[in-house]
């Protein structure tokens, strides 16, 4: 690495690092100078760099398993299997990530009209014509919130509505009928719209509801909610059971009694064991569940204290090391 980029990085990373140490140890003001003015940005600017590090293992996960793929090396379909995997997650999540916003749309669109409502009645200035029209601007919206099929995008190939959909869109659709019978119902030379507005924070939430129950009705929603069902899931579990198998041989390695240590190990593991399951009070003794919360109480949280107390020292320490940039990059080909 060049020297001078090796000292640039290092210098970045103890600024940074001596900015949050006195940004957590400092009070917020100190003779009148406010220490944490750009907090905000600068957690921005951190909040990028991390998003930034996902960029990198995406082209990290291109270029190691399709290099793979292209050369056919050993293993490949298993690369390949991943890649396909991703891809089709990617793709589902972008597709259901721009379908959620018609749920955030939905809502907004029923508040704006709220909160336009509010306007009319709050602001003193307007002349009686100019209230009347945007009163009946106000009303001519409200008539149009029944337009269901603005709540559904359109781009997607939908399946059928289910029986959850169909009712969640009969409730909109009251909802809305309701705020435009209120809305008719006003007198627009002495406008009071006290049930209209408390009928579009209604239509609102019914408005909310409709949309979620369209947008997980979308191809893409049930087609990830399918691969994670059908696949994430089944997998997951496999693993988890396979790994049961690799604990039951490190535990019998690790339980040889060859020391006292080891003798300690074996019969704690053996109260505890008899003490969780049901065979152990039932069929040898009614003490065993008591020993068993003494042992974890009394032996093993001190124990794992200790561990946990050392762990974070070590971990203390690291980062000091980090911060100073005594820690080399295992990339760092002069380290």
């Amino acid at each position: 690495m060049n020297p001078f980029r090796r000292r640039l990085i290092a210098a970045v990373t103890f600024i940074g690092g001596l900015y949050f140490f006195l940004e957590y140890l400092l009070p917020e003001e100190i003779h009148g100078v406010h220490f944490n003015t750009y907090h905000e940005e600068i957690l921005k600017a951190l909040q990028i760099v991390s998003i930034s590090t996902i960029g990198l293992g995406i082209i990290n996960i291109f270029t190691v398993y399709g290099t793979s793929i292209l050369r056919a090396r050993k293993g490949w379909p298993n690369a390949l299997a991943l890649m396909t995997g991703f891809l089709l997650m990617m793709v589902f999540e972008c597709v259901n990530m721009f379908t959620a916003e018609e749920v955030l749309k939905a809502r907004q669109d029923v508040q704006l009209l709220t909160k336009f409502g509010d306007k009319i009645i709050s602001d003193k200035e307007l002349t009686p014509a100019a209230r009347t029209e945007k009163l009946q601007l106000l009303k001519d919206r409200v008539h149009a919130l029944s337009q269901t099929e603005r709540l559904s995008n359109p781009v997607l190939r939908r399946f059928p509505k289910s029986t959850l959909e169909l009712a969640e869109e009969q409730e909109f659709i009251q909802a809305a009928n309701r705020a435009s019978a209120a809305i008719d119902a006003v007198d627009l030379t002495n406008p009071d719209l006290a049930q209209t507005i408390a009928e579009l924070k209604l239509t609102g939430q019914a408005a909310a509801k409709f949309a979620q129950k369209s947008s997980e009705s979308t191809f893409s929603a049930l087609a990830s909610q399918f691969v994670q069902e059908a696949f994430w899931m089944p997998l997951t579990a496999a693993i988890f059971s396979l790994l049961a198998f690799f604990m039951a041989t490190a535990a019998y390695r690790a339980f040889r009694i060859r020391s006292l240590e080891a003798a300690l190990i074996m019969g704690s593991a053996l109260l505890v064991i008899l003490g969780q399951i049901p065979h152990g009070p039932l069929y040898i003794s009614e003490a065993l569940p008591g020993i068993r919360l003494w042992l974890l109480k009394n032996v093993n949280t001190p124990a794992f204290r200790a561990i946990y107390f050392g762990s974070t020292v070590a971990g203390l320490a690291l980062a000091v090391r980090i911060w100073f940039s005594l820690e080399r990059s295992p990339l760092d080909r002069e380290s």
